[in-house]
């Protein structure tokens, strides 16, 4: 059995609720290690659904261990947040 790749353009990214924009998207290319994609002609840009997915993964992750962080240095130091009043 064969798997296909999906291969997904801007508009599809944007479809599906990813990015809002291009500058967002470069930004993210450039800051955030979002993969650069692959160039199938001069002015289209695609990424594979597997390399989107991946990289959405690994930002869960990174969030989960920041915040698993957060709360170890919170419960070892007892530090308290305070919310400004409205």
């Amino acid at each position: 059995m064969t798997t296909q790749t999906i291969l997904l353009r801007f508009a599809d990214l944007k479809a599906r609720g990813f990015v809002r924009n291009r500058t967002t998207l470069s930004r993210w290319i450039r800051k955030l290690d979002f993969p650069p994609g692959i160039m199938m002609g001069v002015n289209t840009r695609v990424w594979t659904e597997a390399e989107i997915e991946a990289w959405l993964a690994e930002r869960a992750r990174a969030s989960a261990e920041t915040a698993a962080t957060i709360v170890l240095v919170v419960v070892t130091y007892g530090f308290t947040f305070m919310r400004a009043a409205a």
